[in-house]
């Protein structure tokens, strides 16, 4: 009889010490009321990112062409790959230190051919902590005029523009103040 005891008391125990720990299991997991745990959320794709910097960088209460306007002062060792001519805006984080330029800078670049009216692309650098801190933090991107993400040019529409983007960076890295930045360099003397 005795051992008949302890395993009911045994069966007891772990009934009573079981059910708790997978009952608490189930609360905290919620069936999908309020008490859910949420999800942590989901990082944009590199297309919807730039999607919603388009729309910030034309939002009617303060379009990028609206912002401080810069001259472009790139050293002519340095062939443009932006067009012939073009003009840049900074927000006002680029613009109160173009000498340090703050995180949250942002810095755009209409691109321009000959003497075009209308610009054959918008360069943006973004400054973004962790964006990659080799590269001064600095997020790249180009788009079309009409706001879609532009390509490399590679079989099948190629690679977005966007992010650490290869070419902007090694001819970036020309920028005489080491910031990757041009427009606040001075322009070397003939």
């Amino acid at each position: 009889m005795r051992g008949l005891e302890r395993t009911w008391v045994r069966d007891v125990l772990c009934v009573f010490l079981v059910v708790p720990v997978v009952a608490s299991t189930a609360w905290a997991q919620g069936s999908g009321s309020s008490r859910a745990t949420p999800s942590p959320p989901r990082q944009p794709t590199t297309e919807e990112f730039a999607a919603s910097l388009w729309k910030y960088l034309h939002r009617e209460q303060a379009p990028y062409a609206e912002w401080q306007a810069a001259e472009i002062a790139a050293p002519q060792s340095v062939q443009d790959p932006h067009g012939s001519n073009g003009k840049v805006y900074l927000n006002d984080v680029a613009a109160k230190d173009t000498e340090r330029f703050a995180y949250s800078s942002i810095v755009v670049r209409e691109d321009y051919v000959d003497n075009a009216d209308r610009p054959q692309s918008i360069s943006v650098m973004y400054r973004v902590r962790g964006a990659d801190p080799k590269s001064g933090d600095w997020y790249w991107l180009k788009y079309t005029p009409d706001g879609k993400l532009a390509r490399s040019a590679t079989a099948g529409g190629g690679r977005p523009i966007a992010g650490r983007v290869a070419s902007c960076i090694e001819c970036h890295q020309k920028a005489v103040g080491k910031d990757l930045v041009f427009f606040n360099d001075a322009v070397p003397q003939k």
